[in-house]
């Protein structure tokens, strides 16, 4: 025969309690992990988006350069217009003042940066002969080579000055 066993709540003394405290206790650490992950994530994506917003302003900068130089018609503007300098005359990249003087020319091109994006282009010298080298079964053979060569370097900021992008590219044309 089975006895039936009384079990009495006098002998829990609050356990019920403490557990119910451990799993809160729990569910509020997981919950502050994900707020602060969260946060990480969004400052991440921020500074990515002030990054991508310095790149696009350098660039619109670069492409306006390119077509400043595409539109002249000789290079004897070079060393005697600001922003514009004969080879071995251009002034540090990387020194703060040549972007916030007219050491630069500023771009008209707006991103929403805190600084509008800015440029300045070196003549580096014409060259000629040289460039035949790759002429195959004479294809242009009676055509000009004297190509002039320039060093662009425009420069971009995003949001905030601490995003800053900065692109060098050497840019041919024959005049």
């Amino acid at each position: 025969m089975r006895q039936a066993q009384v079990y009495s709540t006098s002998k829990q003394h609050g356990v019920a309690l403490a557990s119910a405290m451990i799993i809160l206790l729990v569910m509020t650490l997981i919950s502050l992990a994900s707020i602060n992950a969260t946060y990480l994530d969004e400052k991440i994506t921020r500074n990515l988006r002030d990054l991508n917003l310095a790149m696009q302003s350098a660039e619109s900068a670069l492409r306006q350069a390119e077509q400043a130089i595409d539109s002249m018609s000789t290079t004897n503007d070079f060393g005697n217009v600001s922003g514009l300098y004969a080879q071995g005359n251009a002034p540090d990249p990387y020194y703060a003042n040549t972007w916030t003087t007219n050491a630069s020319i500023k771009s008209s091109g707006d991103f929403g940066g805190v600084n509008p994006p800015r440029y300045f282009i070196e003549y580096i010298g014409d060259y000629g002969d040289e460039l035949t080298s790759g002429n195959i079964n004479n294809y242009g053979a009676a055509q000009n080579y004297k190509v002039s060569l320039f060093r662009i370097v425009s420069r971009g900021t995003g949001m905030s000055d601490t995003a800053q992008v900065m692109l060098k590219v050497f840019y041919g044309r024959q005049f």
